[in-house]
């Protein structure tokens, strides 16, 4: 079971990974682009998908996506009167 953490690296991750994935497919499905320019593109996309993934590796997740993972308490305060 990840902790919050974990989760949240993961899900940078995914999101990193599925937009390097879609300027891929654009430059798959456009027929002018040359196949030496698809070649130097997925390069490019995977030096930057290493680069980030070191950086995210590195330290504490500062974003504020709000992951609840399993037995994690996802509102404390839902029984109390406002």
């Amino acid at each position: 079971m990840p902790g919050r953490w974990t989760a949240c690296l993961l899900w940078h991750q995914r999101r990193l990974l599925a937009a390097a994935q879609e300027r891929l497919a654009q430059a798959l499905f456009d027929e002018a682009t040359p196949a030496a320019d698809i070649v130097t593109l997925l390069e490019e996309e995977a030096l930057r998908v290493q680069a980030a993934l070191r950086d995210t590796t590195a330290g504490s997740c500062t974003c504020t996506l709000r992951i609840n993972t399993p037995g994690s308490p996802t509102d404390r305060h839902k029984d109390k009167k406002v």
